[in-house]
């Protein structure tokens, strides 16, 4: 699928999601103990990876759970392309006709984990962890034609964020991510996200 309808299908996602929570605008109450919400997301590859594919842009859905007052259980799920990477424009090499030669990385990740939020309540500075499978795309295209391998893979998250407290809960967050534990430094992407909780 070409990359601007990628975008464009996920532009709509997220237009659809931020016009779902901004009609459940409120603060998070202290008996709401289930919240939902969703994230748009960057990520920029580094190492390797960083040699394979291009800027990563996602939507993923998100659940929480307080356990306690400052302590939630977490699930997420969504869909992360990657820009193609332009390997001719690397290599020196130059192809004739159209298409070129890129290569690009998305993924599917499909997580678990858990948020602490380090005011004692639901709002403020947290720190989150996730652990779970990422579902990944490897496409290669050359002159036009276009090859795809799949793999399964065991991934995780690390991340410092901040939920501003207001009448539009808004939850920003910095985080790394390793696309396979096994292979963290050939899979590890930098990311920032910016999301909105609803319940």
């Amino acid at each position: 699928m070409p990359a601007m309808t990628h975008i464009k299908t996920l532009s709509l996602v997220a237009l659809a999601l931020f016009g779902v929570t901004k009609s459940a605008s409120a603060s998070i109450p202290e008996d709401k103990k289930l919240t939902f919400g969703g994230d748009l997301a960057l990520q920029l590859p580094v190492g390797n990876l960083a040699n394979i594919t291009s800027l990563g842009i996602g939507v993923l859905g998100r659940i929480g759970y307080a356990v306690q007052p400052n302590l939630e259980i977490t699930g997420r799920i969504g869909y992360v392309y990657g820009l193609p990477k332009d390997q001719a424009a690397l290599s020196g090499l130059t192809i004739n006709g159209t298409g070129g030669y890129n290569t690009s990385v998305s993924y599917v990740p499909v997580l678990g984990g858990a948020r602490y939020y380090f005011g004692g309540k639901r709002e403020g500075l947290h720190g989150d962890a996730e652990l779970g499978l990422n579902f990944v795309s490897t496409t290669s295209s050359f002159g036009g034609i276009s090859v795809s391998s799949s793999t399964t893979n065991v991934g995780s998250n690390l991340g410092v964020g901040y939920l501003l407290d207001g009448n539009l809960p808004i939850d920003l967050k910095a985080q790394v991510s390793i696309l396979d534990i096994g292979h963290a430094s050939d899979s590890m992407m930098l990311g920032v996200s910016g999301g909105i909780l609803f319940f």
